[in-house]
């Protein structure tokens, strides 16, 4: 009998160690759901993803386009594709939009897995719009505080922002919506 025990209890063990080391992203969910998983790292990348992400995104406002730190740009090709296309609109009026970020406080972050998170901060920006052949400004600096909330996917050991959406700040937030959660 006690034979017995020991060969399911190996077999148990060897498929858990088994499940553990070949399924992708297994150990960190265990860590995920045990607390086990570094909250703070996580959240210092996700921050540090967010700076390079808001500062790649004013210069390509500020440079009408240029894809300078394109490879570096911390997002995914949809979100690119939407900034870009913004930029072209901007360009077609014979505009620039110069943008900002003066400063970026975290208010919430979630990991729904060790590689999904959704955070919601609150963000200081100024905007000003210029000709685009003089750089002429065509209005005055607007100081414009918003509220983001970022979905974003670790990939390649880097957070990337999947897709955003923008609010005034101190609205009330919406719930975030399925569709963009369940599409990762």
């Amino acid at each position: 009998m006690r034979k017995y025990f020991f060969v399911l209890l190996s077999g148990f063990v060897l498929a858990v160690i088994a499940v553990m080391t070949v399924t992708p992203g297994s150990w960190s969910h265990y860590r995920l759901m045990t607390r086990q998983f570094n909250y703070e790292g996580e959240t210092a990348e996700v921050l540090a993803s967010l700076r390079l992400f808001s500062a790649t995104y004013a210069s390509f406002y500020m440079t009408g386009g240029s894809t300078d730190g394109l490879n570096t740009f911390p997002a995914e090709q949809m979100v690119k594709r939407r900034i870009f296309m913004d930029i072209s609109n901007y360009m077609a009026q014979g505009t620039i939009l110069v943008t900002d970020r003066d400063d970026t406080r975290l208010r919430e972050i979630s990991f729904l897995t060790p590689t999904r998170a959704v955070t919601v901060t609150d963000e200081d920006w100024y905007f000003l719009y210029r000709d685009a052949k003089t750089r002429r400004s065509l209005s005055t600096r607007k100081f414009n505080p918003l509220t983001v909330r970022y979905y974003l996917k670790k990939e390649w050991g880097k957070w990337i922002v999947l897709d955003y959406d923008v609010f005034d700040q101190g609205e009330t937030l919406p719930p975030a919506p399925v569709e963009k959660i369940v599409r990762w």
